[in-house]
């Protein structure tokens, strides 16, 4: 009987170890859910209907338009590399100095840059690099890129017309 008595203890003390750790799982599959909560959302797709609202597809968004804006840059680059060498040259440089894969923020900097003028020095012509039409010819082209990715293509240009607006407010001066 004693033999019993130290067995029975024994199993109760395991059962009460085996169910600590349940719990101890349980806690710890509540923390993941309510972590994975906070990046979820948990309302209807009638509720969030609009690309505004869902933080998902917004970052999404984000994401593909910065890779997007690499590619449509480096497209430009091709491109002016056959037709403008000096333009070409000025925006290689450019990107050295500021990375593509910044999206928007790259977008900005080159529309804040200001018109260049080189001259060849071999027959003395003069080359005028103008970046605002560069930064314009990317944003055009990335929306040439989106067009075969559905409702993209409108997130895309109204993606565009927040980077001018934002463009403009800084750099645009009302009397007042």
């Amino acid at each position: 009987m004693a033999h019993q008595w130290t067995h029975q203890p024994t199993r109760a003390l395991g059962r009460i170890a085996r169910q600590g750790k349940r719990k101890e799982r349980r806690k710890a599959v509540h923390v993941r859910a309510n972590e994975l909560n906070k990046w979820g959302d948990r309302s209807g797709p009638e509720e969030n209907a609009g690309l505004e609202d869902d933080g998902f597809i917004r970052d999404t968004v984000q994401i593909v338009t910065r890779a997007l804006t690499a590619r449509a840059t480096q497209k430009v680059l091709m491109q002016l590399s056959e037709t403008n060498l000096y333009a070409a040259q000025w925006l290689e440089g450019f990107c050295s100095e500021h990375r593509p894969l910044d999206g928007d923020k790259f977008l900005l900097e080159l529309l804040r840059e200001l018109p260049v003028t080189r001259v060849d020095k071999v027959n003395n012509a003069e080359h005028r690099v103008v970046p605002h039409d560069m930064a314009e010819r990317i944003m055009e082209t990335r929306c040439a890129l989106a067009k075969d990715m559905g409702d993209l293509e409108k997130a895309l240009r109204a993606t565009n017309l927040d980077t001018i607006k934002r463009h403009l407010a800084r750099n645009s001066y009302t009397s007042g």
